[in-house]
């Protein structure tokens, strides 16, 4: 399995390439019958940015706000040092 897993890395770019990497953009496209029947008519276009080096999410577009953001983080960590 790690044959092929640095198979793939060295096919894209290699690691130093990843490394550099900050974050991965993406834009969802929703439309349909099915979102009208749901109470969202029209068209949608959310967007996510994902954070490569933090547990960190971003959605932007959900709504019908053209502003709304929601942030995903890790969850903190509940122990305590003694």
């Amino acid at each position: 399995m790690a044959d092929l897993l640095s198979s793939v890395i060295a096919a894209h770019g290699g690691i130093d390439r990843w490394h550099t990497v900050r974050a991965i953009d993406v834009t969802f496209n929703f439309s349909g019958g099915l979102l009208d029947l749901k109470g969202y008519p029209g068209h949608r276009r959310p967007s996510a940015s994902v954070d490569a080096a933090t547990p960190r999410t971003v959605f932007q577009r959900l709504g019908d706000e053209s502003d709304d953001r929601w942030i995903f983080t890790a969850k903190p960590s509940l122990d305590r040092a003694p």
